[in-house]
């Protein structure tokens, strides 16, 4: 995956570096590698990988339904920003790791000025998962995932 690493550069240094660079040509082919080139089931794919939970079983424990979930990691379908929370949640992702998640499909970050998403971050943070999270949404009178 094309991210961290010891010479990943901060965003607001990238932004600089490409404000600078003479041509758009040598700054990609010089900054490919800190570039963000992943698609969502890539990337769904490889945390999965690395949390050592099967797909199907994501899809099962976070209240997906299971069409929609495999049409989700077959990348036939764009999920919601609460079906991305709800995956992230039961991948227990950090809030970073949830945020780019959050990027890479196409959705709006958590924004801690907004009380449900501040209430989503807390429950991230703390390591709440997908249902303590449902629970603690419901209990604090917000929205829970998935609710309309």
């Amino acid at each position: 995956m094309n991210k961290s690493g010891p010479e990943n550069i901060p965003t607001g240094e990238f932004i600089m570096k490409l404000i600078a660079s003479e041509s758009f040509e040598s700054f990609y082919m010089e900054n490919i590698g800190q570039m963000q080139t992943l698609n969502l089931p890539q990337y769904l794919a490889e945390l999965c990988k690395d949390k050592g939970i099967l797909p199907h079983e994501l899809v099962r424990d976070t209240d997906i339904d299971r069409v929609y979930g495999h049409k989700i990691f077959a990348g036939e379908r764009c999920p919601t920003r609460d079906y991305i929370l709800k995956l992230a949640l039961g991948l227990e992702l950090t809030v970073e790791q949830t945020q780019r998640l959050l990027t890479i499909s196409k959705n709006s970050q958590l924004y801690p000025r907004v009380p449900r998403d501040a209430a989503i971050l807390y429950c991230l943070h703390n390591g709440f998962g997908y249902r303590g999270t449902q629970e603690k949404l419901y209990e604090w009178g917000m929205t829970t995932l998935g609710e309309k």
